[in-house]
């Protein structure tokens, strides 16, 4: 929650203070008060909304008191002495410091003022230099991180450089940058990104009217910001960074979650479909297999009708194959669970994986040698490595490398809270990584839907991942997938380990080429 000027006015400090503290709108209505300002004023906390400038100044004072707010408003700050009349008439002299506070909807911005009764006229540098103490301690007060710099045109009227005239305290913890480093030097003393940021958000606040918000990622920072910026006139720019980092890693998080939710669903209602087509076409698929062996026997001596024959027994053996990856993505085909190691699993798969993947691309293995054991039906897993290293191949047209890792991995509770489909506990982690073309969202939302395919008409059936992913539920695991648009992707699949972790710590890396 970030706090502005108006709620530090109400702290206790601030509002039993010895001093007149006041905060005005745009409107010059008094908007805040402290309880000096209510026993000088002599009015009652129920008649502040209703309290204007005209009840406190005379037409004399009153003009000075007007002035100064537009001199505030250029300037930033202003000091001066007036006098405030009570409602039982009486006057007292104060000494009084304005300064320019920003509204949180980076509207025409609010004024603040802090004045100190004079019992001394002559006396008049103490009471200034204790205005100007609480008005830096409200300014360094404010979460929310302050900046004032000048404009520094050149002949032309056009902006040359930008120079820091004041910061509070959280502009130094947001940014890193201190105050005595920069504070009456030209933005081009400073960081470079600094500068650069300054520059765009002038331009910004010039072209939309002298007021300019916006929510940015300052990735020299590591952090989102809502700013506000405007300019009181063409010589000052004010700008307000509230930092809204993890009110913005919320908002992903949740849009993150409510994703997955639905492709969970979409996956889940798809796979009670797949498993009741798949039971029912594959009775068919028995039938007719058995019938076209009986009809190969029988007609050994008729070479066209065995061809005929010999030709739908292969369309119907391919059928069954795909029906068999339906039951998988179902996760109603029986597995034969054993205990494996996986690093051992991939380097037997490795001549296989070479042929596979061609002499353009390049394997990097980095496996773990020391696995925990995971029980796994052998054949399943290959086949998911075997189809994830395919996708890669075909994602790296023009060559490129594929690293393979394992690793054994403790999933704790802040890891689910990012992946909700992740328990606790043990696991060994399957990396597999190439620097291909890259997935866009659009196609990682629907990658692992049945049928769904990137590759050309005839090129593919769309079941590849359906069936990674069904084989995977069916170990009791799950995938995650990190991909960009021309930097690659990466796949990591999570499997439960049921056994203690080797004394050894051996791992292997080689590269085959």
């Amino acid at each position: 929650m970030q706090m502005h000027t108006h709620d530090i006015l109400s702290r206790d400090e601030m509002y039993c203070s010895p001093d007149v503290l006041y905060v005005l709108d745009s409107k010059e209505t008094i908007v805040k008060c402290n309880r000096r300002f209510l026993e000088v004023s002599g009015y009652d906390s129920s008649e502040i909304s209703y309290i204007v400038l005209e009840n406190l100044f005379s037409d004399n004072d009153l003009k000075k008191m007007r002035k100064a707010i537009q001199q505030v408003k250029l300037e930033g700050e202003v000091s001066f002495q007036n006098r405030i009349i009570g409602k039982d008439g009486n006057a007292i002299e104060l000494s009084i410091t304005g300064w320019l506070v920003p509204n949180s909807d980076g509207s025409m911005a609010s004024t603040a003022w802090i004045g100190r009764e004079i019992r001394d006229p002559e006396n008049f540098s103490s009471p200034k230099r204790e205005n100007e103490r609480y008005y830096r301690t409200l300014f360094n007060e404010m979460s929310s991180a302050y900046l004032l710099c000048e404009i520094l045109p050149d002949r032309r009227g056009k902006l040359e450089n930008i120079r820091f005239l004041d910061a509070n305290t959280a502009f130094e913890r947001l940014t890193g940058l201190k105050k005595k480093h920069i504070l009456g030097k030209p933005a081009d003393e400073t960081p470079q990104w600094m500068k650069d940021h300054l520059t765009r958000i002038y331009a910004q606040v010039i072209e939309n009217n002298k007021t300019y918000r916006c929510t940015e990622y300052l990735q020299e920072i590591d952090r989102f910001c809502e700013i506000i910026a405007f300019s009181p006139n063409k010589h000052r720019l004010i700008a307000l960074l509230m930092d809204v980092t993890e009110n913005k890693k919320a908002e992903e998080e949740k849009k993150y979650l409510h994703l997955q939710l639905i492709q969970s669903q979409k996956l889940e209602g798809i796979g009670r479909l797949a498993g009741g087509i798949a039971h029912d076409f594959n009775n068919l698929l028995t039938a007719i297999l058995g019938y076209t062996d009986l009809a190969l026997i029988q007609t050994e001596n008729r070479e066209q009708l065995h061809e005929n024959l010999s030709q739908i027994r292969f369309a119907t053996q391919r059928a069954a194959k795909l029906v068999q990856q339906l039951l998988i993505f179902s996760r109603k085909q029986s597995m034969e669970f054993k205990p494996h190691n996986l690093s051992e699993v991939i380097e037997n798969l490795l001549k296989m994986l070479k042929r596979i993947i061609g002499e353009d691309i390049k394997i990097a293995l980095e496996l773990y040698q020391s696995l925990w054991m995971a029980k796994i039906d052998r054949t399943q897993i290959e086949q998911v490595i075997m189809n994830l290293a395919v996708n890669a191949r075909d994602a790296m047209a023009k060559g490129g490398q594929l690293r393979i890792k394992t690793e054994n991995v403790l999933i704790d509770r802040k890891y689910v809270k990012s992946y909700s489909f992740a328990r606790p506990g043990k696991f060994i982690c399957l990396s597999i990584e190439d620097n291909g073309s890259g997935m866009s969202l659009e196609t990682q939302q629907k990658m692992f839907e049945p049928f769904f395919t990137t590759k050309r008409s005839g090129e593919g059936t769309g079941l590849g991942l359906s069936m990674v992913y069904g084989i995977i539920k069916e170990h009791q695991g799950w995938i995650t997938v990190t991909s960009e648009l021309g930097k690659g992707s990466v796949f990591k699949i999570y499997l439960p380990a049921f056994d203690k972790p080797n004394i050894s710590n051996r791992s292997i890396h080689f590269d085959l080429l």
